[in-house]
C-alpha cells in the first residue's frame, strides 16, 4: 500500500486539539436544509467511486492547494469520529425515508445521530416519536455510517493511520451482523433488508467501494474479505438480481441496482453481474441511457429523465454517472457488449452531459430549481445542493458548459470543500458565470423565458409519467431572486392526503376542467419564439376533445397570459394561480348573475381554506405581498361572466403559505387574459391593460 506519510505528520498533535465547529455550509442530506454534518459524511444521494481515484487524489494533494485544505479538514473530522463514536448500525427494522417528515408542517425532520428516539421539526421545535419515525431514523443512521466508512477507508489509504481502518473494519463486522437478520426482510419489497431494493442497492455499492479501497492492505485480510462476501454480498445480491428482472424498466431504482451489480460484480470478479449491469436489454446502463431520457416527437432528447420530476432526475444521474466513471477509469467503457441501436460511446458521454446541463438550464438567477413533480421543496431545491454531482460530471466529462455551471455554483462564495471535489472534481473552475438565457427543452416539454432578473416557464406534455404531476399548462414566475409562482413539489409520501393535493391539478398554476383532479391528455404541443420572449402550449383532453391553449409573454416587469378553451359541450373551466403571501382584493369587478356548481370541498380541494367568493363581468385585480419589499399585482379578464375565489392554501413546507385565486366560468368557448406585474414600490397597472391583448399568434 502506498502511503503519503507526510500527510499525517501532525496526527498526534491534531488528535489532542479541540475539535473545530462543523462547517455550517455542509448539508449532507439534500432533502433537509437544517441537517448539517462534517464533510466526512459526504452527501446523500450518494455517488459511487473507489480505489480507481486514489492516484488522482494523491496528485491533487501534491499540486492543488484547496485539495490539501479539504484533506486536512477530512482528517481532523475523521480523527474526531474514531475517538468519539462507534459505527452506528443498530440492528432493527429499517423504515421508509418518506416517514421522516412532520405530519403538521410537512418539513423534513432534522436528523440527529444522538437522538434515536425523538425527532424534531425545525419549524416549530415539536418532537415526534413513534415506530415509523424510528425506523426511518435507522435508515438515515445506517446510510450515514456507510458513507463515513468509505471516507475513512480512503483516508486510511492516504495516511496509513490504523485507527481509520479499525473503525471501518468494526463497521464491516456490524454490517455482517445486520445482513444476517433475514427476518427483517419479511414484508419488504423483493425481500430487501433496507426496506426496498433501492436502499439496499445504495448501501451495497458503498460497501463495495469501501472494501475495494481496503483490498490488498493489512487491515483487510482474505479471511475478512471472505466473511464480507459470504455475510453481505452473497446474502443480498440475489435479491437485487430478482428485482431488476421483476421490474425491467428504465427507472431511478433500477439505476441504483445497476450500480450495485457493477461495483459488487467488479469487487467479486463476477463478470455475469457486471454484464447484467451494463447490457441488460431493458435496465442495463446502456439501455437506460438509450431509453430512459424523455424524448420529443422526433425522438430527440434534451437530457431530462423520463420520470418527469427534478429530484428523480438527479437521483438517476448519481448512479448512471458513477457507472460511467468506473468504466472510464478502467479505460474500457465498452468491453465488446452490444450497445443499443444508435448509441455510441460518444453519445453516452453526450447524454450524461445533457443530464447535467438540463437542470442547469432550468435554474433561476439564484440557482433555485423548479421542483417539477415529486419530492422537494421550491425554496430548498437548488443547483448548489447537487454540487457533488457537478464535481463528478465536470471531472469526468469536462467541457466549457459544465465549467460555467460550476462557476455559478461557487460564484456566491460557497467554498469548494466537498469530498467529491477532492476525489472527482477538476483542479480549477473558470470564474465567468454564464448569463441565464431563454431556452426551450422540447423533450421535457418546458420553455423558460428570461430577461434581467425575471424568469417565467410554461409546461406542456402528455399524461405525466413516473413521479410527474398533473401540471400541464402550468407556469411559474421568479423575479428579483424570489419565487412567486411555482410547482410546490411534494414532501414525504407518508403524508398521503397532502401529497395527493400537491400532485393534483388544483395545486398547480393551470386550468381545471369540470373540477377533475387529473388531466386525461390525448395530445399536447409546445412552441416558443425566444427572441420575442413568447411561448405557447396546448393540450387536448381525451373525453370530448376539449382543447386548452395558453400563451405567455415576458415583458418585465410584466408577464402577460392569454388562455383559450374550447369544447364540444359546455364545461366548467377553473383558472388557478397560487402566489406566495397574503392577498388583497384591490378591484372586485362588477357583480355578475352567474350559476355554477360549487367548488368541491372534499378530497384535494379540502386544502383550499377560508374561501372568499365573488362574481364579476369586468376585470378584477388582486395584489399579493410576496416579501416585505416585493409585491405582485394581477389583473384578470374573461369573455364570460365568472366567479372567483380567494383561498388560503399550503405551500411546501405547509407553513410557506400561499393565497390562491381561482376564476371559474362555464361555456364551450372561453378566453381568459391576465397581466402580472411584479413591483417594489408602486404598480404601473392602475387599470386592466386591454391594449396588451390579444397577443399576436406564434407562427
Amino acid at each position: 500500500m502506498i502511503v503519503l506519510t507526510n500527510l499525517s505528520r501532525n496526527a498526534n498533535e491534531e488528535k489532542v486539539a479541540p475539535p473545530e465547529p462543523l462547517a455550517p455550509y455542509h448539508h449532507p442530506y439534500v432533502l433537509s436544509p437544517y441537517t448539517v454534518g462534517p464533510l466526512a459524511e459526504d452527501v446523500w444521494p450518494p455517488i459511487f467511486w473507489g480505489p480507481e481515484r486514489l492516484e488522482e487524489v494523491r496528485r491533487k494533494l501534491e499540486h492543488v492547494a484547496w485539495a490539501r485544505d479539504i484533506f486536512d479538514t477530512l482528517c481532523r473530522e475523521a480523527r474526531e469520529v474514531v475517538t468519539t463514536e462507534e459505527p452506528q448500525l443498530p440492528i432493527d427494522r429499517i423504515g421508509w425515508r418518506h416517514s421522516f417528515f412532520s405530519p403538521v408542517s410537512s418539513e423534513h425532520l432534522t436528523f440527529d445521530r444522538r437522538s434515536p428516539h425523538q425527532y424534531v421539526d425545525p419549524h416549530d421545535q415539536t418532537f415526534y416519536t413513534g415506530e415509523e419515525y424510528r425506523y426511518a431514523w435507522f435508515l438515515l443512521a445506517h446510510e450515514r455510517t456507510y458513507r463515513l466508512m468509505r471516507t475513512l477507508a480512503l483516508l486510511y489509504r492516504l495516511t496509513g493511520e490504523s485507527a481509520f481502518a479499525a473503525w471501518v473494519v468494526n463497521g464491516l463486522d456490524k454490517a455482517i451482523t445486520m445482513f444476517a437478520q433475514n427476518h427483517l426482510r419479511e414484508g419488504n419489497n423483493t425481500e430487501a433488508l433496507y426496506f426496498q431494493p433501492l436502499y439496499d442497492a445504495q448501501i451495497l455499492s458503498l460497501l463495495a467501494n469501501t472494501c475495494a479501497l481496503l483490498q490488498g492492505t493489512p487491515a483487510y485480510p482474505d479471511t475478512l474479505h471472505q466473511r464480507v462476501v459470504e455475510g453481505i454480498f452473497n446474502q443480498a445480491m440475489p435479491y437485487q438480481i430478482h428485482y431488476i428482472e421483476k421490474r425491467p424498466i428504465p427507472h431511478n431504482m433500477t439505476c441504483y441496482v445497476d450500480a450495485s451489480l457493477l461495483f459488487v460484480g467488479k469487487l467479486l470478479g463476477r463478470k455475469d453481474w457486471v454484464e447484467h449491469a451494463l447490457y441488460h436489454p431493458v435496465s442495463g446502463f446502456y439501455n437506460m441511457l438509450a431509453n430512459g431520457l424523455a424524448q420529443d416527437t422526433d425522438g430527440n432528447i434534451d437530457g431530462f429523465w423520463h420520470e418527469d420530476t427534478q429530484f428523480y432526475h438527479f437521483y438517476s444521474v448519481c448512479p448512471l454517472l458513477s457507472i460511467y466513471g468506473q468504466l472510464a477509469e478502467g479505460g474500457n467503457r465498452n468491453d465488446g457488449g452490444i450497445l443499443p441501436a444508435g448509441l455510441t460511446e460518444s453519445e453516452v458521454a453526450f447524454r450524461l452531459k445533457r443530464m447535467l446541463l438540463a437542470p442547469a438550464e432550468m435554474a433561476d438567477s439564484r440557482l433555485r430549481l423548479p421542483v417539477f413533480g415529486d419530492l422537494g421543496a421550491p425554496k430548498v431545491m437548488k443547483l448548489s445542493s447537487y454540487a457533488h454531482v457537478y464535481e463528478m460530471g465536470a471531472g469526468l466529462l469536462g467541457g466549457e458548459e459544465l465549467q460555467e455551471v460550476m462557476a455559478g455554483i461557487y460564484g456566491d462564495g460557497k467554498p469548494r470543500a466537498g469530498l467529491s471535489a477532492l476525489v472527482l472534481g477538476p483542479d480549477s473552475i473558470k470564474q465567468e458565470i454564464a448569463k441565464p438565457r431563454s431556452v426551450i427543452l422540447p423533450a421535457a416539454n418546458v420553455v423558460f423565458l428570461r430577461e434581467n432578473e425575471f424568469q417565467a416557464y410554461l409546461k406542456s406534455g402528455p399524461i405525466p409519467r413516473g413521479h410527474g404531476h398533473h401540471d400541464r399548462l402550468s407556469f411559474g414566475l421568479t423575479a428579483f431572486g424570489q419565487p412567486i409562482l411555482n410547482d410546490i413539489g411534494t414532501a414525504g409520501y407518508a403524508e398521503r392526503p397532502y401529497v395527493f393535493y400537491c400532485r393534483s391539478t388544483v395545486s398547480q398554476n393551470t386550468v381545471l376542467v369540470d373540477d377533475a383532479e387529473k388531466q386525461p391528455i390525448a395530445a399536447s404541443f409546445l412552441k416558443a419564439m425566444l427572441p420575442q420572449q413568447t411561448a405557447v402550449a396546448g393540450i387536448t383532453l381525451e373525453d370530448d376533445t376539449a382543447r386548452l391553449q395558453r400563451q405567455l409573454k415576458l415583458a418585465p416587469p410584466l408577464l402577460l397570459l392569454e388562455d383559450a378553451y374550447s369544447s364540444e359541450n359546455s364545461r366548467v373551466f377553473t383558472w388557478t394561480i397560487h402566489p406566495y403571501g397574503a392577498a388583497v382584493l384591490t378591484c372586485p369587478g362588477q357583480p355578475a348573475d352567474i350559476s355554477l356548481p360549487p367548488l368541491p370541498e372534499e378530497s384535494v380541494f379540502q386544502f383550499l381554506k377560508n374561501r372568499r367568493y365573488g362574481t364579476s363581468t369586468t376585470p378584477i385585480c388582486v395584489d399579493w405581498q410576496i416579501t416585505e419589499n416585493l409585491w405582485l399585482r394581477v389583473w384578470v379578464w374573461a369573455n364570460q361572466p365568472f366567479a372567483y375565489i380567494l383561498a388560503a392554501s399550503p405551500g411546501n413546507p405547509r407553513h410557506d403559505k400561499h393565497t390562491s385565486l381561482l376564476v371559474r366560468t362555464a361555456a364551450d368557448q372561453v378566453a381568459i387574459r391576465a397581466a402580472f406585474e411584479v413591483y417594489k414600490a408602486t404598480p404601473t397597472l392602475v387599470t386592466y391593460p386591454g391594449d396588451c391583448f390579444p397577443m399576436p399568434p406564434l407562427e
